[in-house]
């Protein structure tokens, strides 16, 4: 007796495809977001970089000029210019221009310096401090590619969202 055995061949491959159809949707979108936040992880580490080695050149510029504490066009000339690179440059950052430090947005280019009149005073609990903001802005000033690439998430609508960061440094 011939027994003729059958193959679920088909019904596999059916199965097969139908878990693809759902599954590869939920895949794409699980690396995108992985691209997305190494991305903003990425630029978060350069304004951080970025800001803390501009605080650290106008608190060590202030020694020598102390009127760097009236001027923020002074300010920025002798530390925030040294720290912009253009992305394609070696050493390049996510901080091409001046237009980046400041408050939110990098409006007004604010860098603050607190308890100056510490300054010599021995024992003070508050140091003289300069505070600077960098701030990541796409546009056409900058140079900077947008971020989110593809707003997905509508991150863009998010009130207040924007990638920056503020350093701190005391004054000596």
């Amino acid at each position: 007796m011939i027994r003729l055995r059958r193959t679920r061949s088909g019904v596999t491959l059916a199965e097969t495809a139908a878990m693809m159809a759902l599954l590869f949707p939920i895949l794409v979108a699980v690396i995108y977001a992985v691209m997305e936040a190494s991305t903003a992880l990425v630029i978060s580490e350069q304004l951080d970089q970025s800001a803390r080695q501009a605080a650290r050149n106008i608190a060590v510029a202030y020694i020598s000029n102390p009127g760097l504490a009236t001027s923020n066009a002074n300010a920025l000339k002798y530390g925030c210019q040294p720290v912009l690179k253009p992305i394609g440059a070696a050493g390049g950052t996510y901080v091409t221009d001046l237009s980046q430090f400041g408050g939110v947005g990098g409006a007004g280019t604010n860098i603050t310096f607190t308890n100056l009149a510490n300054m010599n005073v021995p024992g003070s609990t508050s140091p003289p401090t300069v505070t600077v903001t960098c701030t990541y802005i796409s546009n056409a000033t900058t140079g900077l590619p947008k971020f989110p690439q593809w707003d997905v998430l509508n991150l863009s609508k998010v009130p207040g969202f924007k990638l920056m960061s503020t350093a701190v440094y005391q004054i000596e």
